[in-house]
């Protein structure tokens, strides 16, 4: 039996503003740091959410960066009077009233777009370097807002896109951006002509080039909402009708911003249009005011219009795809023992389901577990909307059957095919793992039939606690079948073999962040009378994660070539990275 790795612990000193830890450490060139690496995976070099901490403004540059104010105009493009040059601020430090946030300064290092610096316009080209588009400010109450430094008049926006016409669809559809961008370069020059013909002020080269990028993210990608996409480190924007945009991140800190559409009218026009970018384009109207669905990215949405006072979206980030045990490690959310028995578990082919609530990283947990899979490996992955994506990671998953719900025509539902029905059809691809993305209804009695076929099954729910995940199972399974209550409870001591559940820590009410780590691991089995007893092999320890109970599952033997029961679980050995950096430890220390 192997000897398990000496992984260094993490810092346990606070972070210094020029210091910033790496969201995912990088891999060593001799492979991985546990488990064996596959043969054909490629090195994944370190990714990190920001560099350093804003540093104070250089000598010589104004003391407060501001918004052009509403007689001023927007940056670019509103025809009236002369705007001054205001003054845009040096990428690296941030405007008057911005200060650091524990959980969201390192995230937001500031948004350049390719663009040169323009603190003096009308000699923008003589001034290369980055353009800080956003800056993040503190108002007195805590709030946080994300105040865009040059905006850009959507209108104008709006005009060019409108100008363009038919010049952008081509035989098959809209034409590739590789030949709409000079399409659009040509248009934007055609109107910057027309406005210097009317004797407004002409755009420096900056300004053209950010205004031509939101014409291509007008035509191409998700419009106004496209530069907020491109922040780093965030999780959610959740959008009410014309009210400001509220932003979440993935260490727990909410910001608001501008809003993305100036009417109701055009926010559901702008729906349609991101819905129309779908693998499977899904109706928006009022036959149909709910819409769901995966968009490119890794991005799911969900939009609701007309039984609400405003059109309503809620759009869910998923920034880490190509990640495994190891990074979910590195990223404090399992300790030693739980990334290699989890490891040892799937390669196993044991069945796990995966459970907490709302944002707790139920998705992300499990795409690492099945990421440590052998490439070869045939799965199939059925969802409401793509959100694994594991069929976009070819370098980890030779073989994927991915497969999501149908909504089915208008009026008569033809067409449609749903995640209950679409798992026999799994058993017919000849996968070895059945992933079911998100156990809510019908399906769970669907999947646990399936795992009766001696398939490998990973799936989640949501779920307060490892005994709350058993009942909820057999709740869905009673509530939308005729399934028996002995039955499911049966099945679920029978068929599951471990469940995960991730706590979550949220203290960014009191300038903290969310954390969010496994805080039990247990191991069910049918008992008498129809309960599911089982093992506790990880309950909570005095900070909330979970530590080792001392016992171990009673299949533990099959894992007896890849993972060190004694070590790990008998010997009670936790190691977790690094403390639980909450606000509350450290103010007790």
């Amino acid at each position: 039996m192997s000897k398990p790795e000496n992984t260094p612990a993490g810092p346990s000193g606070p972070t210094t503003p020029t210091q910033l830890p790496p969201l995912l450490a990088g891999r060593g060139k001799g492979g991985d740091k546990g488990g064996g690496q596959h043969p054909n995976r490629k090195s994944v070099p370190a990714r990190r959410l920001a560099g350093t901490l804003h540093a104070a403004p250089p000598p010589g540059l104004p003391a407060e960066a501001r918004r052009p104010t509403d007689d001023e105009g927007p940056a670019l493009g509103r025809s009236g009077a002369e705007p001054g040059p205001a003054p845009v601020p040096e990428a690296g430090w941030r405007p008057a009233g911005s200060v650091p946030h524990p959980g969201i300064d390192s995230l937001l290092p500031g948004r350049a777009f390719g663009l040169p610096h323009v603190a003096d316009r009308d000699s923008a080209a003589h001034h290369p370097g980055d353009l800080e588009v956003f800056s993040l400010r503190q108002h007195p109450d805590g709030t946080l807002e994300l105040v865009d430094n040059l905006p850009v008049d959507y209108s104008v926006v709006r005009e060019i896109r409108d100008a363009l016409g038919q010049q952008l669809i081509g035989e098959h559809g809209l034409v590739p951006i590789e030949t709409g961008a000079g399409i659009i370069d040509d248009q934007v020059r055609a109107w910057h002509q027309s406005r210097i013909g009317r004797g407004e002020r002409p755009l420096t080269d900056g300004e053209r080039r950010l205004l031509r990028k939101a014409v291509e993210d007008a035509v191409y990608k998700m419009g106004r909402l496209q530069p907020l996409l491109e922040l780093d480190g965030l999780s959610d924007i959740i959008i009410r009708g014309t009210r400001p945009v509220r932003l979440h991140f993935v260490t727990g800190p909410v910001a608001t911003c501008a809003p993305i559409a100036d009417t109701d009218e055009e926010l559901i026009a702008d729906i349609r249009s991101w819905a129309s970018q779908a693998a499977e384009e899904r109706p928006f109207d009022r036959a149909h005011p709910r819409l769901a669905l995966a968009l490119p990215g890794g991005l799911r949405l969900d939009a609701n219009a007309w039984y609400v006072p405003w059109p309503t979206v809620s759009i869910r980030r998923h920034p880490l795809i190509d990640i495994d045990l190891d990074d979910v490690y590195e990223l404090g959310m399992i300790d030693d023992g739980m990334r290699m028995l989890l490891r040892a578990a799937i390669r196993g082919g044991k069945t796990i389901v995966v459970s907490g609530m709302m944002k707790a990283g139920k998705t992300l947990l499990i795409r690492a577990i099945l990421n440590e899979l052998d490439p070869a490996v045939p799965i199939a992955t059925i969802e409401t909307e793509f959100e694994l994506l594991l069929h976009d990671l070819p370098h980890r998953h030779y073989e994927v059957w991915p497969a999501q719900e149908l909504a089915g025509g208008e009026g008569s539902g033809a067409g449609r095919v749903t995640v209950s029905e679409l798992i026999p059809n799994s058993l017919r691809q000849s996968v070895d793992v059945i992933v079911v993305g998100e156990v809510r209804s019908d399906e769970v009695v669907a999947m646990l039939q399936a795992m009766q076929g001696g398939k490998s099954s990973v799936s989640t729910i949501h779920a307060s606690s490892a005994q709350d995940t058993i009942n909820r199972i057999v709740s869905c399974a009673t509530t939308y079948s005729s399934a028996s209550e002995t039955w499911a409870y049966r099945q679920v001591g029978h068929s599951v073999d471990l469940i995960v559940h991730i706590g979550v820590t949220d203290e960014t009410q009191i300038g903290g962040s969310r954390l969010r780590y496994v805080d039990e691991i247990y191991a069910p089995e049918y008992g008498r009378d129809n309960v599911v007893s089982g093992t506790p092999v990880y309950q909570r320890g005095p900070d909330g994660r979970g530590v080792p109970t001392g016992q171990e599952p009673g299949w533990i033997g099959d894992l007896r070539d890849t993972f060190d029961s004694t070590h790990y679980l008998t010997n009670k050995r936790s190691t977790w990275p690094r403390p639980l950096p909450t606000v509350r430890g450290q103010a007790s220390a």
